[in-house]
């Protein structure tokens, strides 16, 4: 039995944007992981269960995002000038084709509206809203 190339088993994400394909490359198990627990942080945080913390080390970035699932893409998108909102589209779907599968990450891509299939931002921490009066009188207009 020979091995045959990984490319004949594993067909890979290209995503078609200004009629160039843009070939990304799988994700790493380490990124898959480490979305993985941090969309979990959110979830518990959302369903309000007290005592959870994300930490600086669990945050993911916009970028980190952006580069944990579209690899090198990411940098040949930028220097192409692709348009942030694209590229955040291929992120999202990419991170679709990584977690969910092929078909998902062709619903997502395709689909016609790009913001609807984007992940939900994370929460902003819960702060005392009151304004100083120092802020308060430097945002009132006349």
């Amino acid at each position: 039995m020979t091995f045959r190339d990984y490319y004949e088993l594993a067909d890979p994400l290209v995503l078609p944007i200004r009629g160039k394909g843009y070939e990304i490359p799988p994700a790493t198990a380490s990124a898959v992981v480490r979305y993985r627990k941090y969309q979990g942080l959110i979830e518990r945080l959302q369903a309000g269960e007290e005592g959870v913390v994300i930490t600086d080390a669990d945050r993911i970035t916009d970028d980190e995002y952006q580069r944990m699932f579209l690899g090198s893409a990411l940098d040949e998108m930028r220097a192409d000038g692709i348009h942030p909102g694209v590229i955040e589209h291929a992120a999202t779907t990419a991170m679709g084709d990584a977690m969910a599968g092929r078909e998902v990450a062709e619903r997502m891509w395709n689909s016609i509206d790009p913001k609807a299939s984007k992940p939900e931002p994370t929460p902003a921490p819960e702060t005392d809203s009151t304004p100083s009066p120092s802020t308060d009188e430097a945002t009132t207009t006349s």
